[in-house]
């Protein structure tokens, strides 16, 4: 049996993977892109979407210990895509209970977008702004070996020599 904080974050993404059944992948507590993601979704050509599910207020602040909202907020600032790809999804939103969108809207970052819901489901309230148009390529996306070429800052051979087939 799940505990309480697991059912209610496996209800709310449930909510969302219904919203968005039209999307190519959609994923559930997953580390992706150097983050841990509550809920991920990736388009067919590459576009990923990264949602965050909140509670409280504290919870929400508390996510801004991750270093991840550092490169969300520079990216955005400098709509500058060099070396982000694999690191920044291109919209990032919070998915919170309706009930604390006044305490929350005030200090929502510009690089964020809000989702509310309620017992009717998630309600898209601020649209995520696109903080870059890279497109995360889904056979890197899918092959865990992507995951050594971006920790170790190494690019696939992509030039094989003649005689080498692959």
């Amino acid at each position: 049996m799940r505990n309480i904080t697991n059912q209610f974050e496996f209800d709310v993404q449930k909510m969302l993977a219904n919203r968005l059944r039209n999307t190519h992948y959609c994923f559930g507590n997953v580390s992706f892109l150097h983050n841990e993601s509550d809920f991920l979704t990736i388009s067919e050509n590459g576009m990923v979407t990264d949602f965050e599910i909140k509670r409280s207020k504290s919870d929400f602040l508390n996510d801004f210990k991750k270093p991840r909202h550092q490169f969300m907020l520079d990216t955005y600032i400098k709509k500058d895509c060099k070396g982000i790809l694999g690191r920044v999804a291109n919209r990032f939103y919070f998915v919170i209970p309706t009930d604390l969108k006044d305490k929350i809207i005030h200090v929502l970052p510009k690089y964020a977008g809000l989702i509310i819901y309620d017992d009717a489901g998630p309600k898209t309230l601020i649209k995520a702004p696109l903080l870059h148009t890279e497109l995360h390529p889904i056979q890197w996306l899918m092959n865990p070996n992507y995951y050594m070429y971006q920790r170790f800052n190494i690019r696939p051979i992509t030039n094989y020599p003649k005689h080498i087939v692959l």
